[in-house]
């Protein structure tokens, strides 16, 4: 199926999308459940709308991803920021950990996007990124409310569903 045959697909039939966290993703995986237009990595979009983050952490690119990203100044990747802030729904995040593998660490929205020139100075600092940071976005962890199964004295699977999009989560938590 190609990504213009998903993109139709996904806005007309909500499709259900899985991905468990802590587990590893081709980039190939990920484009094959999500579409995107292929322009840009880091924020795909399909039919306008970011349908993921995909951020490399590194002392000099996202230091504390996901929590917080350092878009650039190249204009799909300003865009890509403001949209997913505008659109207001969680995504699925995924964290490059080599070469075509990337961990899926939960379904993340925009908190709130920082335009403000000494809060981007402060983090582009961190990650030594001089003259190279449009905005700072802070994400937090998207957790719908939902009943949470009893499955062992040891580890629970939830699922969250998320009304804001079309995207499924199993997480597998530890009972301490």
């Amino acid at each position: 199926m190609t990504a213009g045959t998903k993109s139709a697909k996904m806005d007309i039939e909500q499709e259900a999308i899985m991905f468990e966290t802590g587990k590893f993703y081709t980039w190939r995986d990920i484009r094959a459940e999500i579409g995107g237009d292929g322009k840009q990595w880091y924020l795909p979009t399909v039919n306008g709308r970011v349908v993921a983050g995909c951020f490399k952490r590194s002392p000099t690119t996202n230091p504390d991803a996901p929590d917080i990203i350092l878009p650039g100044n190249g204009p799909f990747i300003k865009e890509a920021a403001r949209r997913f802030t505008a659109q207001g729904s969680a995504v699925p995040i995924f964290i490059k950990q080599a070469v075509n593998h990337w961990k899926y660490v939960g379904m993340y929205k925009v908190a709130r996007q920082s335009f403000n020139k000494g809060e981007i100075n402060q983090h582009a600092a961190k990650a030594n990124r001089v003259n190279d940071v449009s905005s700072v976005l802070f994400l937090r962890l998207f957790v719908e409310e939902c009943e949470i199964p009893y499955t062992s004295p040891t580890r629970r699977t939830v699922m969250f569903e998320s009304t804001q999009s079309s995207w499924k989560s199993k997480h597998t938590i530890a009972n301490d």
